[in-house]
């Protein structure tokens, strides 16, 4: 965004030097990137402060937990979720294990929800859900209601009064990894122009960046679609190492 800034020279590692006679050396790698950074920048669409459309805080916190079943955890999650000094106003599940015969016993006050009932023949390990401020408009799109043997996913989007925001909740089986980073680069690849916020449980440890190359393509396929965490401390701890 560009705005009315006062700009000055900076050198963020303290370093004397002289700028007027300041050269650099590149190769050929080097230079094809910065061209290709300098296009790109050129082609930056701007935007005035007062041309941005308000948008409305309110509505701008989210909650996601793997419940490990709603039978055994969903009251306890509701009464620590309303200790919260504030409500978020979208809340995702995974594993919720929520059959067809008992998806509207699970309500939380002042929310509207959405489910993906679990796999029929699965006791636990499958389920989504959505809950959202009933203050908000949401529509479901049925083409992100999926599953298969790596992942199972639901979304959809929230009208807000600066436009539509783009919603999946996904959840990955502990299966081929490469084979879901494939299916699932597909579906955030359609709304790769689109505000996206993705909810879930990827049962990745991208704590292994560096060390495993599956790990990366995943992070990488995030990052190229202009996916970034929100999350970026380990969620799980063990005796000997933690996971995020």
């Amino acid at each position: 965004m560009r705005g009315d800034i006062c700009c000055h020279e900076f050198n963020r590692y303290e370093m004397d030097y002289d700028s007027k006679n300041l050269t650099f050396e590149f190769d050929d790698n080097m230079s094809d990137a910065l061209i290709l950074a300098e296009t790109i920048l050129k082609n930056c669409i701007y935007l005035e402060s007062e041309c941005l459309p308000s948008f409305d805080n309110s509505y701008s916190t989210f909650y996601f937990n793997n419940i490990d079943g709603f039978k055994s955890n969903f009251c306890e999650t509701v009464y620590n979720i309303n200790s919260f000094s504030s409500s978020p106003s979208i809340i995702a599940f995974a594993e919720t294990n929520v059959k067809s015969d008992d998806a509207n016993d699970y309500n939380i006050i002042g929310y509207k929800s959405e489910h993906l009932l679990s796999i029929d023949t699965k006791s636990k390990g499958s389920g989504l859900a959505l809950y959202y401020n009933k203050n908000l408009h949401f529509t479901r799109i049925s083409s992100l209601d999926i599953r298969n043997t790596n992942f199972e996913c639901m979304g959809g989007n929230f009208h807000f009064n600066h436009g539509l925001l783009y919603v999946i909740v996904v959840y990955r089986f502990h299966d081929n990894i490469v084979e879901f980073i494939d299916s699932f680069s597909q579906i955030i690849n359609m709304y790769k122009d689109k505000p996206l916020l993705i909810l879930g449980d990827f049962n990745i440890n991208v704590l292994e960046f560096n060390d495993n190359p599956m790990i990366n393509s995943f992070v990488n396929a995030m990052l190229s679609n202009s996916l970034y965490p929100l999350i970026n401390s380990p969620t799980n701890f063990f005796q000997r190492y933690s996971t995020l």
